[in-house]
C-alpha cells in the first residue's frame, strides 16, 4: 500500500527515547518535555509554548482560555476535521458554521464579515448574535492543508468586534506567512504531532501564545490545576490530564530536527505530481502557492472539477484502493455530521462542493518518484 501520509524515523528517535527509558522519567515531566517547548518556541516564533498529549485537548485548552462558556458562540469553518467543532461542545458552546474560499479551502472572509455585520451587534464590549442574543466570543479560524487562511484580515475583524482568534494550525508546522509561522497571529494558536502530520510525536499537541499569564494558565488546566505545594494535593479549578509525556516530547525533539529536511522533500513531491499530472486539464484544480507563503505542503490535494455525484467520486476512490493506493476524501462538513445538524450554517456551497470533488493524494515524505507513477492518475481521473 502506498499510504496517504506516513510519519519517518531517521533521526535521534532511538536516541532519545531510549534516554527516557534510562533515565526513568516517561511521564509527563522530564527535560524532553521542556526542550520540545523551547525547540518550538525558537521555531514558531511564539514567545510561550505548552506541550498537550494532543491537538485536539490543545484546541480544548484554547478554548477555555479564550473565555468561552456555556451557551456561548464561536464561528468556524464547516470544511475541518471533526475536532474542531467537538470541542465547542466540550465547553457547551454553540458553533456557528461559515463557507470556506474556493482557491485554497480556508474560510471565506468576505461571508464571515458578512455574518457579523448582518448578524450580529456590537455594543462597545461584546459581540451579540441577533437572533440567538448568545455572545460571539471566538473566531476558530482553520488553515486547511497548513496553507494560510486569510489570518490578518481575521484578526483586525476580530479586533473590531473584540472577539478572541484562536488559529486551528494542526496541519501547519513549518509554513509560514509573511516570514511569521502560523499559530501566531491570533489570540491563541494550536498545532498537532499526530502521526499523520509532518512532524509527530505519536499523539501530541501544542498551544502558542505571546502572553505570558495566558501560558502559565495553560500549563495550570493541563496539568489538572493542581496548586504548587511541596506535598499537598490542591485543586481550586477543574483541571485536565493534557500534558504531554517526556516519551513523546522526546521523539518530538527528534522530528523537529528533521522538519526543514522534510519539507523540502515536500516540494520535491509537489514537483514531481505538477510534472505527471496534466494540469492543463481543466477538470483538476490544484491550489497553487502565492507570495508571502512559505508553504509545509502537508498534504497533495485536487479538485476533480467533473464529477457530480458522490457515487463517482467514490468509484474513482475505490479504484485508487485496488490498485492499493491511500487515497482519500476531504473530510465531511461539519454541519452535515448528525450531531451538528441542528446548528446555524450559512450558504455553504463551496464547501459542500469540495467535499464531493476534493481527493487527498500521497504525500508521505518517503514517496518516491516511482510511487507516483504506479499511481496511474491520468488514467483514473479520466
Amino acid at each position: 500500500m502506498i499510504a496517504l501520509h506516513e510519519p519517518q524515523f531517521n533521526g535521534n528517535e532511538w536516541k532519545y527515547i531510549k534516554d527516557c527509558l534510562d533515565s526513568g522519567w516517561v511521564s509527563s515531566v522530564g527535560k524532553y518535555v521542556d526542550l520540545f517547548e523551547e525547540k518550538l518556541s525558537e521555531y514558531t516564533g511564539a514567545k510561550y509554548v505548552v506541550a498537550c498529549c494532543n491537538g485536539t485537548t490543545a484546541l480544548h485548552t484554547a478554548l477555555l482560555l479564550a473565555g468561552v462558556k456555556e451557551d456561548d458562540e464561536v464561528i468556524v469553518p464547516s470544511l475541518s476535521f471533526i475536532a474542531t467543532a467537538n470541542v465547542i461542545l466540550y465547553c457547551n458552546a454553540v458553533p456557528i458554521f461559515i463557507d470556506c474560499e474556493t482557491k485554497h479551502f480556508n474560510i471565506d472572509v468576505e461571508k464571515l464579515d458578512l455574518f457579523l455585520k448582518n448578524n450580529c451587534y456590537f455594543d462597545g464590549e461584546k459581540t451579540i448574535n441577533l437572533d440567538t442574543g448568545k455572545i460571539v466570543r471566538a473566531i476558530l479560524p482553520v488553515h486547511i492543508l497548513g496553507y494560510p487562511t486569510d489570518i490578518i484580515k481575521i484578526c483586525d475583524i476580530a479586533k473590531q468586534y473584540k472577539i478572541k482568534v484562536i488559529e486551528d494550525a494542526a496541519e501547519s508546522i513549518g509554513t509560514f506567512l509573511n516570514n511569521k509561522h502560523l499559530g501566531t497571529f491570533g489570540d491563541i494558536g494550536c498545532l498537532s504531532f499526530n502521526g499523520n502530520k509532518i512532524i509527530t510525536t505519536g499523539g501530541g499537541g501544542a498551544i502558542l501564545t505571546n502572553d505570558l499569564e495566558i501560558a502559565n494558565l495553560a500549563k495550570y488546566l493541563t496539568q489538572q490545576a493542581k496548586e504548587p505545594h511541596p506535598f499537598e494535593y490542591i485543586h481550586n479549578e477543574i483541571g485536565y490530564n493534557y500534558r504531554l509525556t517526556n516519551l513523546q516530547a522526546a521523539l518530538g525533539v527528534a522530528q523537529l530536527e528533521q522538519l526543514e529536511n522534510f519539507i523540502e522533500k515536500k516540494i520535491e513531491i509537489e514537483k514531481r505530481y505538477l510534472e505527471f499530472l496534466d494540469f492543463t486539464n481543466k477538470n483538476i484544480y490544484f491550489p497553487k502557492l502565492e507570495n508571502d507563503v512559505r508553504w509545509n505542503r502537508w498534504i497533495f490535494s485536487v479538485l476533480l472539477k467533473d464529477i457530480k455525484t458522490i457515487e463517482k467520486r467514490n468509484n474513482i476512490i475505490k479504484k485508487f484502493l485496488d490498485e492499493k493506493i491511500g487515497v482519500r476524501p476531504f473530510w465531511r462538513p461539519i454541519h452535515l455530521q448528525e450531531k451538528f445538524r441542528k446548528f446555524y450554517a450559512d450558504d455553504l456551497a463551496n464547501t459542500e462542493n469540495i467535499y464531493l470533488t476534493g481527493l487527498h493524494l500521497p504525500a508521505s515524505v518517503s514517496l518516491q518518484k516511482e510511487d507516483i507513477k504506479k499511481t496511474k492518475l491520468p488514467y483514473i481521473f479520466c
